[in-house]
């Protein structure tokens, strides 16, 4: 199967030729960083001739900045940006050059205005090194770089390319291997490692007819697995795609960021020309000009809001990291964002609070091994999830010869056996065949039974609350309104509220109505709605915050949230919350010490006779500070 894109073959090949070509210029600058500190060294020496040296500058200045000032008037004339920092850094390291030149007299060094440029260089160098570091960490959590898969064909062992694994293809996964694409255990057992698809460190144990997930590690035994999905729909790819495509969505704190950085530049380019000009004209411009003008140049150069336009949008990368690192998926920055100011979260009830998978948790008969071999042979033959439960339940029983199966929606179900009848449904099916039954006062589904037109006994099926429900809720009504929404019964509802410690709870709510409850709730409040991503998809997009639950390969689920939760725990909801203020306090963080550090610079440029390297310095330490603080998010601990 080769991938039906061809834009994504496309792509790969791009980015290929882009890591290539960016290998390739590092490499280039790490040569010209050394050649013109060598220079300029030999041009500093005391045997070098004053013309020589002058020389030997300006190459020296030439060979580290020529694609500084290539992109400072590319931006001119292509975007009509004059106020980026590769213009500041052309205009304060030219200065510096040319005014010494002409005046020995001023306190200008022309090695400062190489100085300047080359450890701007270096600064660029090592803050594009960590981002693209960070950034290959998270696109590269997700990879499977597997290029050739065993399969199966007629028996035959065959080796052939990953893109070629076809639905009902089966493949043969070694001790070590990597599960390619998503598919059913048709033979064999084994433990898997899931960390990198769940964050669960505990091995999987998984034998025949399992599920299993591409990015799963197979730990030991040798597993025979029939593909349900191609390798380019897999949860992998789908896992990967979403977070490729979360790092461009901006939150309103890196468009704020943005349009700030527009603002701001200007106003300190102002406040540096008036400190060139305007201050040099009351404390007497021919003695205090060249002084000035440095100092202008140096608040120029601190001016430059690298350190903000690179570590905010980095924050929240991380924050997108550390999330799909821990089982959420987050669809963008800006859910990021609007998941940390929430008042409120609102959950479904099946599926979602419960595990939405039924249990009998009652019998009750005459003849209970007939009831149970006769629920479970008719049962067998039905999809509907509470016919999968019994069946789960009674699956040691003895299966009997049914025929004439009918299932009446809204009643239950019909079939014979041994020439005799069976009825198994709810009250209305007893009564309509006029079958005498004892009738069991409970909010629980109750299923009837009947053979030979003779009541045989009931059975009780009941979803489960999950286990970590109890805490999640807990932990999330310290800080946040709590609500439920179910269009169960009253009753049902009521149950699994009190037992949650829910006051705020709705019932007997149709899709439509469960969206109008939202809407009554969200009124003054910003709400999140946690659902299955079936029946919840209109809450799910018309919340501030979309989370499904329980929905991992979901294309519903994925469509309709902002946020999925992958291992259907709901403690995994207070990770996301965590996760989401973590990387908020961090944005915070890098905005306050970016700007206390250009202010505290550009005042010492003023009031002291700072060197301009200082700034530069200043600008990226504090650029490289912010980059160091945004890894915090990925590999500090979720308190």
């Amino acid at each position: 199967m080769a991938c039906n894109c061809h834009n994504c073959e496309h792509e790969d090949v791009h980015e290929h030729e882009h890591h290539h070509d960016e290998k390739k210029e590092r490499i280039i600058l790490i040569i010209r960083l050394i050649i013109s500190f060598l220079l300029l060294i030999l041009g500093a020496c005391a045997f070098t001739n004053e013309i020589i040296s002058k020389v030997l500058i300006v190459i020296s200045y030439i060979i580290i900045s020529y694609d500084v000032i290539f992109k400072s008037f590319k931006n001119i004339i292509k975007h009509k940006d004059i106020f980026d920092e590769n213009f500041l850094m052309m205009i304060a390291s030219v200065c510096a050059i040319i005014v010494s030149f002409l005046n020995k007299d001023a306190m200008f060094d022309a090695n400062d205005g190489v100085l300047v440029i080359l450890l701007y260089q270096i600064g660029e160098f090592l803050q594009d090194l960590a981002v693209d570091k960070s950034k290959d960490s998270i696109s590269n959590m997700m990879d499977i770089n597997v290029e050739k898969t065993t399969i199966l064909s007629d028996g035959i062992e065959k080796v052939i390319s990953t893109d070629d694994v076809k639905i009902d293809d089966v493949f043969i996964v070694k001790p070590g291997d990597v599960i390619i694409t998503d598919g059913i255990i048709i033979k064999g057992s084994s433990s898997l490692n899931t960390s990198s698809l769940t964050g669960e460190s505990k091995p999987l144990e998984v034998y025949e007819n399992d599920k299993v997930l591409s990015g799963f590690i197979n730990n030991d035994g040798i597993l025979y697995v029939k593909a349900t999905t191609t390798f380019s729909n897999s949860t992998t790819a789908k896992v990967k795609k979403i977070i490729d495509e979360a790092a461009k969505k901006k939150a309103s704190s890196e468009k704020f960021i943005t349009s700030f950085s527009k603002i701001y530049t200007p106003i300190v380019i102002l406040i540096s020309l008036c400190v060139m000009f305007i201050i040099p004209l009351f404390l007497g411009f021919k003695e205090n000009f060249y002084s000035y003008l440095y100092k202008g140049l140096t608040i120029m150069i601190i001016s430059c809001p690298c350190a903000l336009v690179i570590s905010i949008p980095l924050s929240f990368f991380m924050g997108i990291g550390k999330s799909a690192k821990n089982s959420i998926l987050v669809k963008g920055a800006s859910y990021l964002e609007m998941l940390a100011k929430i008042d409120g979260i609102a959950f479904d009830k099946t599926g979602t609070i419960t595990n939405g998978t039924f249990i009998v948790s009652e019998i009750n008969s005459t003849n209970e091994p007939l009831m149970k071999s006769l629920l479970y042979s008719c049962e067998k033959h039905l999809t509907h999830p509470i016919a999968k439960s019994i069946v789960s339940s009674f699956n040691n029983e003895k299966e009997l010869d049914i025929i004439d199966l009918e299932n009446k929606a809204g009643y239950g179900l019909s079939a014979y056996y041994l020439q005799e009848k069976i009825l198994i449904g709810n009250e209305k099916l007893m009564r309509e065949n006029n079958i005498n039954i004892a009738k069991v006062d409970s909010h629980k589904t109750i299923i009837y039974v009947a053979y030979k037109n003779e009541y045989l006994g009931y059975i009780i099926i009941e979803d489960t609350i999950k286990d970590d429900a109890v805490n999640c809720i807990k932990q999330l009504k310290k800080d946040y309104q709590v609500s439920l929404i179910s269009g169960d019964n009253k009753e049902i509802v009521k149950e699994v509220a009190s037992k949650l410690d829910i006051d705020d709870y709705y019932y007997e709510a149709l899709p439509d109505q469960k969206l109008k409850i939202l809407k009554n709730i969200a009124k003054d409040k910003k709400i999140a709605y946690v659902g299955d991503g079936i029946n919840d998809a209109p809450c799910l997009i018309e919340s501030d915050v979309g989370i499904a639950m329980k929905s991992l390969g979901s294309d519903i689920a994925i469509s309709s949230s902002d946020i999925v939760i992958m291992d259907d725990k709901l403690n995994t909801i207070n990770k996301a919350i965590k996760i989401s203020k973590k990387t908020m306090r961090n944005v915070v963080e890098n905005v306050i010490i970016s700007l206390a550090t250009k202010i505290i610079i550009m005042l010492l440029a003023i009031f002291i006779n700072i060197p301009m390297y200082v700034a530069i310095i200043g600008d990226v330490g504090v650029c490289l500070l912010a980059i160091l603080n945004s890894l915090r998010i990925m590999y500090g601990k979720i308190k």
